[in-house]
């Protein structure tokens, strides 16, 4: 019986040692996502998106001659184009991050990434272990 107790003992912290790490080292890190906005008619839609440190933003230009260009200089899709086109960026930086079309930014063609740090240390063994799903 207490070869039992101790084997399941096992099962059960083995996976919470497995969490433990030397500093600046994180396991179970929150996976990154891709937001999406879109190109349309003279507006970003969403025109304000909150995302999480690390993720990327895709714009996607379904058509109109547009640009992408961070307000800062700190991102640009380039050259204006009619062509459709898809252009991502990964936000590296906790901000407000303020953008536009080079084009028609005075007819109001703006938008915001807020980008906001991943705040609880992402930690899908633990979670499994409680019974909670998140």
């Amino acid at each position: 019986m207490q070869k039992f107790m101790f084997a399941g003992l096992c099962v059960v912290l083995l996976p919470l040692l497995a969490v433990a790490a030397p500093a600046g080292v994180v396991h179970g890190a929150r996976p990154a996502a891709t937001a999406q906005v879109v190109l349309s008619g003279l507006t970003f839609q969403p025109d304000e998106i909150t995302v999480t440190l690390g993720d990327t933003v895709e714009w996607d230009n379904q058509g109109g001659f547009h640009t992408v260009t961070g307000d800062d200089g700190s991102f640009s899709s380039g050259d204006a184009s009619s062509e459709p086109f898809k252009f991502k960026h990964t936000f590296t930086q906790v901000g407000t991050f303020k953008y536009h079309c080079e084009i028609h930014e005075t007819s109001g063609m703006v938008g915001t990434v807020i980008v906001e740090s991943a705040g609880e240390l992402y930690l899908p063994q633990l979670s499994k272990l409680d019974g909670n799903q998140q």
